[in-house]
């Protein structure tokens, strides 16, 4: 890494100055490059992103997929590339190779199709210092070989105690993003092939498809980044799924309705709570409750969770979250990228976006050509001149999910919102539910946006509605072709079914959300929210999407 900036401890490459990296390492204009792992935040000059997934997040601390235009996107495995020999002259893939099961195929897949590129992962010092649920392998380096150590432990030995500086120190945390990187990473450019070894053990190991060995990690650092004082929603995703894996123990019952309370959510943490009469979950229970009754109450300082113990009784099957269709009328093109983009990147494990669309051929194809490597987007052909009655109809029957939704072109539906519905849904056993929508319009205020049809006068949003399939029969056949088909099949679906409203939104802006307490109030008299739960709700929309902008960069 000749001509690299240099500490006390070697060459320090700026990872996070993406022009001065390309003038480092010498990527040409006509060079054609590959970042593997790259969807929460891509490279900016990749001419193609492959990732595991755009779409669940626990594997990238809840940060969702970042779409960017000019950029082809590809779902696949490090282990297994979907590209010919020697097709990219360049290849960049950081904090990626600690999550593979297999480094070593990983290794050989990037020699393999580019002839040159960059690696970057945690040095054993940011490894046992910080650290990750995720994380397969200890890593050290002989030269320019990496080597690596299978995971022997379960909760990271130094409870991941950079956290308790790195969010309350911010001159701690440029040294350790910036001034010091190389000293928690290892950085390596290589060229021709990238050397790599595995160092077998006898010891147990870390097996993040055990069910129990996920759960005790994520949880682990949930409790961890929480004492130590990092940004509540942070660790928020590991809390989750570390409840999900075990959802009948009080500790990450308990963990996650801390999270939960901290974030103002009361009644959705005291859901959680259950009636769990464990000693701690009781208590903390009562401490929700004073809250929620108007009491001062310091969140900051809830009582600390108890640890995840090792040998749990046998872990049921998490088979319980089932596929999801989200059905894309598209007349023409206008918006559909956007409609896709938001579809393709909910944070859920499964879930397949499905375009019906009577559009031409060859503009289809035009606006989705970047997602063709994603093979959870379908579409349908319908003949021309339907209508978006015709579209749905046909969308619904191609829908392969057990739960549908909608989403109209032009809308950008956060990543939470799939997730959040289908948890209401089949916590509550309702056959239908359906949240709220607010979007910004051209004065900067927020204003909800209704579908009509709703006959108990909570009118709901046509994509924040989410399905079962067999109750979206109730509705009846949509009658494609007469007048106000799409409203009269909304009124009877709500009559028949009685789809549950969930007191959540979702907030679609294709720009910055305006600061000011006077776009919070705009927005509470618009929906039949609760104040606390719509204040919180767009709070936590200005902390994604400045996460987000920061994410795709100054104009993108």
């Amino acid at each position: 890494m000749n001509g690299c900036p240099r500490n006390a401890f070697g060459p320090n490459p700026p990872v996070d100055d993406a022009a001065r990296i390309v003038e480092l390492f010498g990527i040409r204009p006509g060079d054609r490059v590959l970042e593997v792992g790259g969807a929460a935040n891509p490279f900016p000059r990749a001419d193609v992103v492959c990732d595991l997934t755009f779409g669940a997040t626990h594997q990238r601390n809840g940060a969702p997929g970042v779409f960017r235009p000019g950029v082809e996107y590809v779902e696949a495995s490090a282990e297994s590339l979907p590209f010919p020999d020697g097709a990219f002259d360049f290849v960049w893939c950081t904090q990626v190779l600690e999550h593979v099961p297999d480094p070593v195929a990983a290794a050989r897949e990037l020699s393999r199709v580019a002839r040159r590129g960059f690696v970057e992962l945690p040095s054993r010092v940011g490894e046992m210092m910080n650290g990750n649920p995720t994380h397969r392998w200890v890593v050290d380096r002989e030269g320019d070989v990496l080597v690596f150590h299978p995971r022997t432990f379960v909760e990271h030995p130094f409870d991941n105690l950079l956290y308790a500086h790195l969010f309350r120190d911010a001159a701690f945390r440029n040294r350790c993003d910036h001034a010091f990187r190389n000293v928690l990473n290892h950085q390596v450019l290589f060229e021709g092939t990238l050397r790599v070894r595995v160092v077998p053990t006898e010891e147990p190991t870390f097996n993040y498809e055990d069910r129990e060995h996920a759960a005790r990690a994520h949880h682990s650092f949930a409790r961890h980044c929480l004492a130590a004082g990092a940004e509540v929603t942070y660790a928020l995703p590991d809390a989750l799924e570390a409840y999900r894996l075990v959802p009948d123990r009080p500790e990450t019952r308990f963990l996650y309705a801390c999270y939960l309370a901290r974030l103002l959510q009361f009644d959705d943490a005291l859901r959680v709570l259950g009636d769990e009469q464990e000693m701690s979950v009781a208590a903390l229970r009562r401490v929700i409750e004073r809250v929620r009754a108007g009491e001062p109450v310091d969140l900051d300082h809830l009582p600390p969770s108890p640890p995840l113990p090792a040998g749990l009784p046998p872990i049921r099957d998490g088979g319980d979250r089932p596929p999801v269709s989200l059905v894309i009328p598209a007349p023409d093109v206008r918006g559909l990228r956007d409609a896709v983009e938001s579809a393709l990147a909910q944070d859920y494990p499964l879930v397949e976006a499905v375009v019906a669309t009577c559009a031409p051929e060859a503009e289809v194809a035009a606006v989705l050509a970047p997602f063709a490597g994603i093979a959870r987007l379908r579409v349908v052909r319908v003949p021309s001149g339907v209508d978006e009655v015709r579209l749905l109809q046909e969308g619904f029957g191609a829908a392969r999910g057990t739960l549908i939704g909608v989403v109209l072109p032009g809308d950008r539906l956060m990543a939470q919102h799939v997730d959040r519905l289908a948890s209401d849904l089949y916590a509550s056993g309702a056959g239908a539910v359906y949240g709220n929508v607010v979007m910004l319009d051209g004065s900067g205020v927020f204003v909800p946006k209704l579908s009509p049809g709703n006959p108990g006068g909570a009118a709901f949003p046509l994509s924040c509605l989410l399905a079962r399939d067999s109750a979206l029969m109730a509705g009846g056949p949509i009658r494609a072709g007469e007048p106000h088909a799409l409203s009269e099949w909304l009124a009877r679906f709500a009559r028949r079914a009685v789809p549950r409203h969930v007191p959540v939104a979702t907030v679609m802006s294709s720009r910055p959300i305006d600061a000011g307490a006077h776009v919070i109030e705009a927005a509470r008299a618009a929906l039949d929210l609760r104040p606390l739960d719509l204040y919180r709700e767009l709070l936590a929309a200005h902390e994604r999407i400045r996460a987000l902008e920061g994410r795709l960069g100054p104009g993108a």
